[in-house]
């Protein structure tokens, strides 16, 4: 019969007489887990969809209806300065627990949310333009640089004209030279484009 032995608890003095052996100068290593930052936005994606720690209701309204939407200040603020100087200056929604958007589309706030917390953004031909607004409106760069080169991509004699005068009503400067440079380079086509073909 094997009788177990009783572990006796751990004190500090127990250490005391270990040797750490020789690094040779080399006693600290700076590690990085290069999978955190994504792994930790991915928990906080998981919390906004369980409603936790949530410190922010975003009432989205458009027309006749509104659409709330659960949200972290800080995950909005760290991809848009629009948000930052939102919750970090003196304005009165730095301390508030609801915000109010107006006049904007809350499929698009929608996108605009899962890009904070996914860093992914899909667009296509019937909600680019939409998007590039609100992206230009909240100051977030990187959707509307997505959606800029969707549009790049895409551009035809037949839409390049309107797709220019877009650009420059919302001060999209880089699409509206993209926009300048496709006429410039297509100059004919454009002209039988709006002509008709004539």
């Amino acid at each position: 019969m094997i009788c177990p032995r009783k572990k006796r608890p751990i004190k500090d003095e127990d250490f005391s007489a270990i040797v750490v052996p020789s690094m040779r100068g080399h006693g600290y290593l700076d590690y990085t887990v290069e999978s955190h930052p994504s792994r930790a936005m991915q928990v906080m994606d998981e919390f906004r969809h369980h409603e936790l720690l949530c410190d922010l209701v975003l009432h989205v309204m458009y027309k006749d209806k509104i659409v709330d939407f659960k949200v972290h200040k800080l995950v909005l603020a760290a991809c848009s300065p629009y948000f930052k100087a939102m919750f970090t200056s003196n304005f009165k929604e730095c301390h508030a627990s609801e915000v109010t958007l107006r006049d904007v589309c809350p499929a698009v706030i929608s996108r605009l949310i899962d890009f904070a917390y996914t860093s992914r953004i899909t667009v296509g031909e019937k909600c680019v333009l939409h998007v590039l607004l609100t992206a230009m409106r909240y100051q977030m760069e990187e959707v509307a640089k997505a959606c800029c080169d969707f549009l790049t991509k895409n551009l035809e004699p037949s839409n390049v004209i309107g797709i220019s005068r877009f650009a420059e009503e919302i001060g999209c400067t880089e699409l509206h030279l993209r926009t300048r440079e496709y006429i410039n380079t297509h100059f004919n086509e454009v002209c039988d484009s709006v002509s008709g073909g004539r």
